[in-house]
This record gives C-alpha cells, sequence and structure tokens, in this order.
C-alpha cells in the first residue's frame, strides 16, 4: 500500500463508525433497560469517551441538522461536535459528508443499482445517505469496521 493510501484509508476509517444501530443490534445490553444500570452508564461513557476523538465538520453538521444550529444558537450545546458525542451519534447522525466512491458501491451493492437504473434514487451517495449508512454498508472499498465486531463476544 501507498503512503497516499494509507492516509486516505485513515482519513476515511476515522469517519466512518459502526452506526449505533448495528451496535444496539450486536450488543442488546445498549438497548436492554431491564440490565445493570450502573453497566450501561460505564458503557454510555466508554462510547462518548471515544466519540471525542471524532472529527466533526461543524459547518456540514449545522446545516444538515438544522435544529442542532438553532439550539447551539440557543446556547444549548457549545458546538456540533458537543452535540454529536452526547446525542448525534446515539441518534443516528453522522458527524460529517462521508466520500461515497460512487462506481464502487454501485458495484457492490446490485439492489441500488437496479433501484438506480429503476429510477427509485438518483444516485449512490443518494441511497447512502438516506439509507446506506445505517444499514452498515460502506461508501467505499476499505476494511469493514463491523468486521471487528464478529470477533467480540
Amino acid at each position: 500500500m501507498r503512503k497516499a493510501e494509507a492516509v486516505w484509508l485513515v482519513e476515511v476509517a476515522m469517519v466512518m463508525l459502526v452506526p449505533y444501530k448495528l451496535l444496539r443490534e450486536r450488543f442488546p445490553i445498549l438497548s436492554d433497560r431491564s440490565g445493570s444500570p450502573e453497566v450501561r452508564e460505564q458503557l454510555f461513557a466508554i462510547v462518548k469517551l471515544l466519540l471525542a476523538s471524532v472529527p466533526v465538520d461543524e459547518t456540514w453538521y449545522r446545516k444538515q441538522y438544522p435544529d442542532v444550529g438553532a439550539a447551539i444558537e440557543a446556547g444549548r450545546y457549545e458546538s456540533a461536535q458537543r452535540h454529536f458525542i452526547e446525542h448525534g451519534y446515539f441518534e443516528e447522525r453522522k458527524p460529517s459528508r462521508l466520500s461515497v466512491d460512487e462506481a464502487w458501491y454501485l458495484a457492490a451493492n446490485d439492489d441500488v443499482r437496479e433501484g438506480l437504473e429503476e429510477g427509485d434514487i438518483e444516485s449512490g451517495e443518494e441511497h447512502f445517505n438516506l439509507y446506506g449508512y445505517n444499514e452498515g454498508r460502506l461508501p467505499t472499498r476499505f476494511p469493514d469496521p463491523t468486521s471487528l465486531l464478529a470477533s467480540s463476544g
């Protein structure tokens, strides 16, 4: 792997988080209210600590989620990053726009390509942003972060 490819992979991987929906499916304790509240609280604290290292595009996030922009203006949050850490990730919001490799995405997802051909969607990028991210689909070719979850447990 060339150095430029390695840098690109790190940049993409830093913002391609496993969607919270998939974490809840893999680790039921995150949504099971019958378990220990102390354990749940500790798990959420760990997740939030990890989220603090995720770069959030302040301008994009506020534009994409106008309710957050209004909440920041009203003083309820100090920044888009703070909102993302406290609530946004858990509400299945993305921290920034993710680039979609259109050709790769359509080749890797037959159903999306068919939807494009039938006029159900305008592009692979549109599909990814509306549905693909929360379904755990990747926007481009790089290691699947959900594959790491398969070995845990």
